[in-house]
């Protein structure tokens, strides 16, 4: 049986881990404290431990106040079941003006860094104090929050925006920026992401490469001209597809053709 509950802080920022220094020492004379600085180390730990309560901040390798990571990271833990009702603290002062954090990811306590000293320990402490409530005797039950979708989460300078992936129609890439367009027609420019980073952050089926410079959602393909190398969007948005990208999507999206022509090869088959 687990005598002392886990409390994991992830924090890459020095000047984040130092003003915590004093909490994190005081917590560590009545329960175990696991400190990482990146997210890659926080998901070992969550699958390999029973973390009772979350301290979430910027990671090591993200420049200052980039806060995506954190987001994805909450998010993938609200999945696992164990973790639907854990304590989550975000640390960070990157603005959330559609209130995901809170709504969809049920954040325990949003806190900037500014009160860090202030908030920090009293904040643990209300939540180290709900984990003995775990009875459903004995407390009201908790949210059940469910995150259904694939979200993306995009950070222009100090504000973050959460997007579910099944509504992106594209995204393309110009010099050093990229644009997410909507299929409703909104857009939400993104800087120093890759388009490899973007793919893999999403991880769905239907986002497919169709250029150096492009993305597409495969559910709003409306037309494909192999000819002229060119997609249309059901937003009637046109997308250039990329000579070294006609053969894979090909295979994705054969022509009318090709399909009435399989067709009839499967009734002579049976026949």
């Amino acid at each position: 049986m687990r005598e002392r509950k886990i409390v994991l802080f992830v924090m890459g920022d020095e000047e984040i881990l130092e003003r915590s220094r004093m909490v994190v020492s005081q917590l560590a004379l009545e329960y175990s404290v696991k400190i990482v600085r990146n997210y890659s180390a926080a998901y070992k730990i969550i699958v390999e431990h029973q973390v009772d309560v979350m301290v979430c901040g910027p990671a090591e390798e993200q420049f200052h106040q980039n806060i995506v990571d954190a987001y994805r990271f909450m998010e993938s833990a609200r999945r696992l079941k164990r973790y639907r009702d854990t304590p989550m603290i975000l640390i960070s002062d990157v603005e959330d003006p559609n209130g995901y954090c809170d709504r969809e990811l049920c954040c325990f306590a949003v806190i900037d860094t500014l009160s860090l000293e202030h908030r920090l320990c009293e904040t643990l402490v209300q939540a180290l104090e709900e984990l003995w409530c775990t009875s459903p005797h004995t407390c009201p039950m908790l949210r059940q929050d469910k995150i259904e979708a694939r979200m993306l989460y995009i950070q222009n300078q100090n504000v973050i925006y959460p997007i579910q992936c099944a509504k992106v129609s594209h995204i393309l890439a110009s010099n050093r920026s990229m644009e997410v367009c909507l299929n409703n027609g909104g857009k939400y420019p993104v800087r120093y992401v890759t388009l490899q980073q973007l793919l893999e952050a999403a991880d769905v089926w239907y986002f497919l490469q169709c250029s150096r410079s492009g993305i597409i959602n495969a559910n709003y393909v409306r037309n494909i001209d192999y000819t002229n190398r060119v997609i249309t969007m059901c937003n009637s948005d046109q997308i250039a597809i990329g000579s070294t990208y006609v053969r894979s999507l090909h295979e994705q999206f054969p022509t009318m053709q090709e399909l009435w022509q399989r067709r009839q090869n499967r009734c002579m088959f049976f026949e």
